[in-house]
């Protein structure tokens, strides 16, 4: 995706405020290329203000929203830059605003595999979520560790973490699909901790109520966490059942899921290279291939793919 190629929408004019508006109705219709010009545009008016506390956070509020809708575009090295950009002045801005940035940025460095520096960054946020006492951004910072922690296999961490995190989503009400997100993670750490039964409970539990709800990535990781419980349990052709019905939610409309398809392709390959079905197991290995390609997020499966790739670099060129 080209920005430029939105440049001839980029407004001349409007106050910041109209410009902030506009972009997050974009946003909620899911233009994020024409809200990125908006945002762009705002920041450019927020520049031109008196110097003031104001002006410090117009510019960081505009910086923020470009970020995080760079992160929508996939365009992560981007809004790196202009989460930096906010935390070199993080002296001159509240401590709200600053918690915004480190917890979107800890955000990103957990989707570049960059778990230490992610949670780093992570901690400090919740430390500011808590003084400043917004336990909705304190739920978000939860929910960071515990993927942090489960990427580690650190699976009884992450059950405590998304069990906390879970706990203040319900108390506070209003984000039906993040806590079901959770529940969906919450249950697939319990069965790897050991806790079989209870995690398979929570996740069928989950799925329903994201197949109810219409919550496509929540009923779709759901079913890829099923299917893990089922090769962790020995029941591979169940597993292969349930990431082909994961794919189907994954793959449905404009918006894929490639994190999620890369996730179900890798299991497949596992079994197909346990099973010594060299078949399946090139079928599955193209299919990574590709979906890696489409891929900048970094997660535990990424990595080891990779690994394997750059230690066969030789054979697979000889393949080709």
């Amino acid at each position: 995706l080209d920005l430029e190629e939105y440049d001839p929408f980029k407004p001349e004019g409007g106050t910041y405020d109209e410009l902030i508006s506009a972009g997050a109705g974009l946003i909620s219709r899911g233009e994020f290329g024409r809200a990125y010009v908006y945002y762009e545009r705002a920041l450019e008016v927020a520049s031109l203000l008196d110097d003031s506390v104001e002006r410090d956070e117009a510019i960081a509020d505009s910086r923020w929203r470009m970020a995080t809708t760079l992160k929508r575009l996939g365009k992560l090295s981007m809004a790196e830059h202009e989460l930096r950009e906010i935390l070199k002045e993080r002296k001159r801005l509240v401590p709200r605003t600053r918690m915004r940035a480190l917890l979107q940025l800890s955000y990103l460095y957990r989707e570049l595999g960059d778990l230490l520096l992610s949670s780093i960054l992570a901690r400090e946020a919740l430390a500011l979520s808590r003084e400043v006492q917004d336990p909705a951004t304190e739920a978000g910072v939860l929910n960071t560790m515990a993927n942090i922690a489960h990427a580690e296999d650190d699976f009884d961490t992450a059950v405590e973490a998304y069990g906390q995190c879970l706990r203040l989503l319900q108390s506070l009400g209003g984000s039906r699909e993040m806590e079901s997100i959770v529940s969906v993670n919450l249950g697939g750490c319990m069965v790897q901790a050991g806790r079989a039964e209870e995690g398979m409970d929570l996740l069928h539990r989950a799925l329903a109520e994201a197949r109810r709800n219409g919550y496509r990535r929540a009923s779709s990781l759901a079913l890829t966490r099923l299917g893990e419980a089922c090769v962790q349990q020995g029941d591979t052709r169940q597993a292969l059942v349930r990431f082909s019905e994961s794919d189907v939610f994954a793959a449905r409309g404009n918006n894929c899921y490639h994190d999620i398809l890369f996730l179900n392709a890798y299991r497949r390959w596992e079994i197909a290279r346990s099973e010594e079905n060299g078949t399946r197991e090139k079928i599955a290995f193209g299919r990574l291939r590709h979906l890696r390609s489409l891929l900048q997020r970094r997660f535990p499966e990424v990595d080891a793919f990779d690994a394997h790739v750059d230690r066969n670099r030789r054979r697979y060129a000889i393949a080709e």
